[in-house]
């Protein structure tokens, strides 16, 4: 299943132009995705950029470290075919733990990923520390864009919702090609509705204080490619 799946997730280099918007974005704080595979770091280093991902730099604690003179920061939530975890041989005084090292195009026992179909939160390796990381990055940003993503992931929904009701918050783009399809039979109860309703304003539980700015909402339904282009031309 593994070496299935690496060899799934094998990027067309060619392909990859629709990600240049984002990655030449002016003030971009940071990239977040869920995919395991290598699309940012290839459309980077075509554009000639250096991508920090921070999971060479990982030692086993909370702490996320980036490479400081990195054009862009780069967060895979979910993991990366090029990392597996391994366990370490303790120093003194300290306990055995999961580090990472590079795959080198190797299919590796057991690799850095998180995947399946029921939650995708682990507590072990660098995930916890990865979504810690998510949650001080959105509260450097103003402006999120999400692209291609279901809302399905509660830890993920936390972290945007946490950042919604921030004082941060200022704008947030969602770029789906079925986003018409959100206002079917149970909308209302879904996470993109409670999203809705947040920016419509009302409420108790969605209010934001008067001296907030608020929410401005943009939905696209458009493709990665068409919705970039739209919004960061």
């Amino acid at each position: 299943m593994l070496e299935a799946l690496i060899k799934i997730l094998q990027i067309d280099a060619s392909q990859l132009n629709y990600l240049y918007p984002m990655l030449m974005a002016p003030d971009l704080t940071a990239i977040a995705t869920l995919n395991y595979d290598l699309s940012i770091e290839t459309a980077a280093e075509q554009l000639g950029l250096s991508v920090s991902t921070g999971l060479d730099r990982w030692r086993g604690g909370y702490g996320w470290a980036w490479e400081p003179d990195a054009d862009a920061r780069l967060l895979k939530l979910h993991g990366s075919i090029n990392y597996a975890l391994h366990k370490a041989r303790p120093l003194e005084g300290r306990m055995r733990t999961e580090h990472l090292v590079p795959t080198n195009g190797e299919v590796p026992a057991k690799p850095a990923l998180v995947f399946g179909v029921n939650s995708k939160l682990r507590s072990d390796g660098p995930f916890l520390a990865m979504l810690i990381e998510f949650d001080r990055v959105l509260s450097e940003t103003e402006w999120l864009v999400v692209v291609g993503y279901s809302f399905r992931d509660d830890h993920i929904n936390a972290g945007i919702t946490r950042w919604v009701n921030s004082d941060t918050a200022r704008r947030l783009s969602i770029i789906d090609p079925n986003a018409e399809t959100w206002t079917g039979r149970g909308y209302e109860a879904s996470y993109v509705g409670s999203l809705i309703q947040a920016t419509a304003g009302g409420g108790v539980e969605y209010g934001r204080h008067a001296e907030w700015p608020s929410l401005h909402l943009d939905v696209l339904p458009h493709t990665a490619a068409d919705g970039l282009h739209a919004l960061l031309p």
